[in-house]
């Protein structure tokens, strides 16, 4: 179809059928409404592995151990029903883990590659034999870990610290067989845990719910579900097969490596939380976490499958997206618009109107004839593009990746060895096979040709990989993949090897010089490396902006930090109150997009009213205010593994109540957001962690704080938000916002310093070129700043690091002060001797408003040491 509206149609044609009342409140009509079909989706039950294994009888397992390797347990795991023999190795692993693999020798089975980074390191244990009636029983120790081991039947106990913290298939469920087709299943105990976290992607709850009491198990399997429903157990676009069994003195994980459709099910009982994962086909591979706490689990997992990279600055900033842009002319206009009416914006998306009839790779040249003017000119704005690469290619002679796809068989294949053909996007279509090194190669090859401006970047979309007009829109699992393996082997990882062959490509187009960034639908285990997700095709609902906090918060907790969902719902309409609300909360997202659906109305800021205009600018404007804190949270990421945003439980999980706490969270450790989620609220219950010796100061009024003794209710208007800072923090954050974060990075810092009961505070700074690889050669600059016996104090935390900028502080403004000033005195220890460092003294008015001080014109490079005190006796730096 040619006309405008045919893409309208198309879209509707894959919607689910609960979708249409959501639709009918966004002003669609009901001719529209009535050629909405129901988007089916597979049930356990449906499924024979599922269905069989959910329901079967304790299995019949022994292992004969057989050795001792280096770090590792070898040994037969034996059916005793069937006499068949296969592998088993228990491998113990630095930093309080260890690993259980099982294949037969003979049907090998296959095994997820690259989504660990590297090989963990090992460390060695004891193993000692003890004969008990019912056969041996092996004890295994390495750090304060203890593994008890029994061989008949086989299971496992695991402690630490004393302390019995995982059991391994104590109800008898593993189930491993000859058949290389066959499923595998493992079940596993977590007797300390009063929560179970994990399981992305899911539009769920952060605390998982029990699925044995009638529902449907979790499943996982990258799926292309638009509009999807809420509060579901259903499979997603992305899966992350970790859990966290999280208890008040223990938690402790489980990753079960199969990228094989999974189910898993969660039940809560008195004796903890059993949960039972159910894969259709592959290995069996399964790294224990023992904590001891949630967040040594979560950074133990990170340990196994990486952190995101540094991203550039702009990526933390303001993306204005939409289906579609239609030209090169209106993506300008979009831009100038943003300017004209102040609103920061650092990236303009385009979706596939921008290629030659839907083939990638391609501009259409009537829209779009002359890119790198576009690019050139939107690079004179500071501003950067992104642009949409799917993974099917469209089946045209003529076509230069086709033919060369084609010819050099780079596509996946029918069981009979021909191309898969389906229909996508461009209409008849085959996909490529990234896992084929040779066409990962020439998809980088691809994308490092296209993208030769570096100021474009890449959006991987429909990469579960998503295939139209055929049941579950997903990829028939007999298709074939480089070396034979089947596409039900592998499906839940297609996705993770389209981002690391765009990432390939970005890094080569600029000679291992820029930073790549990539958007991601699909994603897996170890994603994270290679680009930001977000939750998809959302809805403009208030239930789905109030799903997407901890939908975000539990895929931070499985490594994917970078994570944001669509500002103001992909389909539908918001009505002016939930698009405002959502710019609210998007702010306070990792990642920051705005991104409507091509049978929306427009919603760019600049087309409301005075009103709204002005809130959503505030939004924005808050965003780029606490950029350089955003950018220190990804480098501290980077740096040990912290997620950026967190559940309140993983910084207070002393504290019972926060387990359920879902509808705010911390940025870092230090900002509590809780967004308004409910329509026309005039009040908002929340949440204030740490006790009646935590500080928190609202954000709208620094004046007005709060101890954290539990819930408060507090007045809300459009407004405001609830927004607040941890005393005995210290903030970084920009007092002029740019039209760019391009043209604010040689602006000074203001460090906001918000004291705690104990007149005390500390807080991070890093900063570097916000663009290159640099940082991985040690040039940056990272400083630790404190406040303490009324100093203010810097020092420098990577003494090897070097960057040649200077990082300016202009301001300080201290908040909770007990002491009434008038004047500081600040010394400098740059290159001078240290008798020489009175000569550095000089004295700085003070602005006192309440409890607030004003510290200005500073001038003060963070690169050198200085120390700002509040009275006359100055004690220099040691």
């Amino acid at each position: 179809m040619s006309n405008p509206f045919s893409k309208f149609i198309r879209q509707f044609n894959r919607t689910e059928m609960n979708l249409k009342f959501i639709c009918l409140t966004g002003g669609l009509t009901i001719l529209l409404i009535t050629a909405v079909k129901c988007w089916y989706s597979y049930k356990c039950k449906e499924l024979k592995f599922c269905d069989k294994l959910r329901n079967r009888a304790p299995s019949n397992y022994t292992l004969k151990v057989s050795s001792k390797l280096n770090c590792s347990l070898i040994g037969k795991l034996v059916n005793r029903d069937t006499d068949k023999h296969f592998d088993f190795f228990l491998t113990a692993l630095a930093g309080g883990k260890f690993s259980i693999y099982i294949n037969d020798p003979i049907n090998l089975r296959y095994q997820v590659n690259d989504s660990l980074p590297e090989m963990p390191l090992e460390t060695d244990m004891t193993v000692n034999v003890n004969m008990l009636d019912v056969g041996e029983l092996v004890i295994i120790e390495f750090e304060d870990i203890k593994i008890y081991l029994s061989t008949d039947p086989f299971n496992l106990t695991v402690y630490r610290e004393g302390q019995e913290i995982v059991k391994i298939n104590p109800r008898q469920l593993l189930t491993f067989e000859e058949d290389p087709e066959a499923p595998v299943a493992l079940d596993f105990n977590f007797p300390q845990a009063l929560r179970a976290y994990g399981l992305p992607e899911h539009a769920e709850r952060l605390a998982l719910r029990t699925t044995t009491n009638g529902s449907e198990p979790y499943r996982l399997y990258n799926i292309d579900r638009y509009g999807y429903e809420v509060n579901s157990t259903q499979a997603l676009y992305g899966s992350v097969p970790v859990l966290f069994g999280l208890g008040v003195n223990m938690t402790a994980g489980v990753f079960w490596l199969n990228s094989a459709q999974t189910f898993v099910d969660i039940t809560h009982k008195k004796t903890g939380i059993d949960s039972y994962f159910i894969s259709e086909t592959g290995a069996l591979e399964a790294f224990i976490l023992t904590g001891p706490s949630l967040r040594d689990c979560v950074k133990q997992y990170i340990n196994l499958t990486g952190v995101a990279p540094l991203p550039q600055m702009f990526a933390l900033g303001h993306h204005q997206s939409r289906y579609s842009y239609m030209s090169q002319k209106e993506v300008l206009e979009v831009c100038n618009k943003f300017d004209e009416n102040k609103f920061p914006l650092d990236v303009i998306w385009m979706d596939i109107d921008y290629t030659d009839k839907n083939k990638y790779f391609t501009w259409d040249p009537k829209t779009f004839p002359n890119p790198s003017s576009m690019l050139n000119a939107l690079n004179k704005q500071g501003r950067k593009a992104v642009v949409i690469i799917d993974p099917h290619i469209k089946r045209e002679k003529g076509y230069s990746v086709f033919d060369e796809c084609e010819s050099k068989e780079y596509f996946v294949k029918n069981p009979s060895g021909t191309s898969f053909k389906a229909s996508c996007w461009p209409g008849l279509s085959s996909w490529i096979d990234f896992f084929n090194p040779e066409a990962l190669n020439y998809y980088s090859a691809l994308i490092a040709d296209f993208a030769k401006s570096n100021n474009l970047h890449i959006w991987n979309d429909m990469n579960e990989p998503s295939v139209f007009e055929v049941q579950e829109q997903a990829m028939d699992g007999n298709c074939i993949h480089y070396e034979g393996w089947k596409h039900r082997d592998v499906h839940n990882q297609y996705g993770f090897y389209q981002t690391v062959g765009t990432y390939q490509g970005l890094i080569d187009r600029s000679n291992d010089e820029i930073r790549p960034f990539i958007l991601t639908r699909s994603f897996f285990a170890g994603s994270q490396r290679y680009a930001a997700h977000w939750t998809g095709d959302n809805v403009a609902s208030w239930e789905h902006l109030k799903y997407s906090i901890p939908m975000m918060l539990t895929e931070a907790l499985c490594g994917l930090s970078f994570v944001g969902a669509d500002v103001g719902g992909f389909s539908c309409n918001p009505t002016e109150e939930l698009l405002q609300r959502w710019y609210q909360a998007g702010a306070w997202y990792p990642f920051f997009r705005a991104h409507s659906a091509v049978s929306t109305k427009r919603r760019e800021p600049y087309l409301f009213n005075d009103k709204i205009q002005q809130r959503i600018r505030k939004s924005l404007q808050q965003r780029y205010k606490h950029l350089t804190y955003w950018y220190t949270m990804f480098w501290e990421h980077y740096l040990i593994g912290e997620p950026v945003i967190r559940p309140l439980s993983y910084e207070y999980s002393d504290d019972i109540n926060t387990y359920d706490i879902d509808n705010e969270f911390l940025v870092g450790s230090d900002i509590l957001v809780h967004p308004v989620t409910e329509k026309m609220a005039k009040n908002v219950t929340v949440y204030l962690p740490g006790g009646e010796n935590e500080l928190w100061y609202e954000i709208d009024n620094f004046n007005e704080t709060y101890t954290g003794l539990g819930i408060k209710n507090l007045p809300v208007t459009l407004d405001t938000v609830p927004v607040f800072y941890r005393g005995g923090s210290i903030i970084p954050v920009k007092q002029t916002v740019r039209n760019t974060s391009v043209y604010m990075k040689d602006d000074p810092i203001t460090l906001l310093v918000f004291l705690d009961k104990y007149n005390y505070a500390k807080g991070t700074v890093y900063d570097d070129d916000q663009v290159s690889f640099d940082y991985l050669s040690n040039k940056y600059t990272y400083v630790r700043f404190t406040f303490y016996n009324n100093s203010l104090r810097n020092e420098i935390i990577d003494d090897e690091a070097s960057y040649d900028q200077a990082t300016i502080l202009n301001s300080v403004i201290f908040y909770g002060l007990k002491t009434t000033v008038s004047q500081v005195s600040v010394a400098t220890k740059k290159s001078v001797p240290e008798e020489d460092l009175v000569k550095n003294m000089y004295t700085r008015n003070v602005t006192v408003n309440k409890n607030r001080a004003t510290i200005d014109n500073l001038n003060l490079d963070i690169r050198h040491q200085f120390v700002i005190r509040f009275d006359e006796n100055i004690t220099f730096l040691e």
